[in-house]
């Protein structure tokens, strides 16, 4: 199965979703060009270490990830559920909303060891934000899907919340982090993922623009 886009109509450009997705991109692309050595230092010295947390740590510990498993499972939920949501929130509003998440939900990750001294990195907090946001406005929305079988070749629908789901998985099989245990990892994840979904969903309830909810909103054309 190929996701191929969610089923709610938009008319902004997603601007700041598309700045996103080159940002963990190109992050994840300098890592792999590293050699192992040196891509390990690079994770200590972006990731988040729970005894010493700090907000800038927070940060740039969003943008790197461990494996490419989890590093495709951001970038395909960013790409599935952020146009939607920066349509109904407008650019700055849901970039606001997604820093605020992300950060946040890394001090979330902090909390199953807070003494812990090995750095996490992953973009858990930044798509639980988008995911929790997205689902909070359209709960019953829809994932276009190509299922490309010999007998089966054609688009299907399937509920937005099972894509949330799968991304999920993949954060916890890839890992927070490459020097974190499995199953310290799966706890972080699951922290930091609940705690974006929490902040997203406040925060895309709070700061939606009303009129952008009126379907008239997305069937008038750009402007």
């Amino acid at each position: 199965m190929f996701p191929i886009a969610d089923v709610v109509p938009t008319r902004v450009t997603p601007w700041m979703t598309w700045l996103l997705l080159g940002g963990l991109a190109a992050a994840f692309a300098w890592g792999q060009l590293l050699p192992p050595a040196d891509r390990d230092a690079w994770v200590v010295a972006t990731g988040l270490v729970p005894s010493a947390f700090s907000w800038s740590r927070a940060l740039t510990a969003t943008m790197v990830h461990a494996g490419w498993l989890a590093a495709a499972g951001s970038l395909g939920a960013l790409w599935l559920f952020g146009p939607a949501l920066e349509d109904r929130l407008g650019h700055l509003r849901f970039l606001g909303v997604v820093a605020a998440g992300s950060l946040l939900a890394a001090r979330a990750a902090a909390v199953p060891d807070p003494s812990g001294v090995l750095p996490i990195v992953g973009a858990a907090g930044l798509i639980g934000t988008v995911a929790g946001g997205y689902l909070g406005l359209f709960p019953t929305s829809r994932v276009l899907v190509l299922v490309p079988l010999p007998w089966l070749f054609d688009a299907v629908e399937l509920p937005a919340f099972f894509f949330v789901g799968v991304w999920m998985a993949m954060q916890i099989l890839g890992g927070a982090g490459s020097q974190v245990s499995p199953g310290t990892a799966a706890l972080v994840v699951m922290c930091e993922a609940l705690a974006g979904a929490a902040i997203g969903l406040l925060g895309a309830r709070w700061l939606v623009r009303r009129e952008r909810l009126n379907p008239s909103w997305w069937g008038s054309g750009l402007g």
